[in-house]
C-alpha cells in the first residue's frame, strides 16, 4: 500500500511544471508565485523574451542613429522625462491605493477572528 501511494505522489509531484505553463488563448501563467523574494536569477528568466525584445529594437535604433546617421530617429530628454514623472506619480498612487485595501482587509479579518473567538466563549460557557 504505501509502495503504491509513493509512486502516486511522486507522478502527481512529477505532474506540477517547474516552469508556468502559459495558456495560449488568454497568454496568462497557470501557476502563482507567492514567496516574499525571488532570486535575480529567477526574474531574469521570466522576463528573458521581453528583455531580448526591448534589446533588439533598441539595438536598431542605435544602428539607424550611428551607422546610418539618421538624425530624426533621436529622442529628445524633455519628454522622457515627463512621461519618467507621470508614471511614477501613478505607480505610487495605485501602491497607495493597494495598501489601503490591504489595511482594510486585515482590519475585517481581525474583527472576524474577534467575533469568531467572542461566539466560540460563549458556546463553550453553554
Amino acid at each position: 500500500m504505501t509502495m503504491q501511494m509513493n509512486i502516486c505522489l511522486k507522478n502527481k509531484l512529477d505532474f506540477y511544471p517547474k516552469e508556468p505553463k502559459i495558456n495560449s488563448h488568454y497568454n496568462l501563467a497557470l501557476i502563482m508565485y507567492t514567496k516574499k523574494v525571488y532570486k535575480a536569477v529567477d526574474m531574469a528568466k521570466w522576463t528573458r523574451y521581453e528583455t531580448f525584445f526591448f534589446l533588439a529594437i533598441i539595438t536598431v535604433v542605435v544602428g539607424l542613429y550611428y551607422f546610418l546617421e539618421l538624425n530624426w530617429v533621436r529622442i529628445p530628454w524633455t519628454p522622457l522625462a515627463l512621461i519618467g514623472t507621470a508614471v511614477a506619480f501613478v505607480i505610487g498612487f495605485q501602491n497607495n491605493s493597494a495598501y489601503g485595501r490591504i489595511w482594510e482587509a486585515r482590519k475585517i479579518w481581525g474583527g472576524i477572528v474577534n467575533t469568531s473567538r467572542t461566539f466560540g466563549m460563549y458556546d463553550t460557557q453553554m
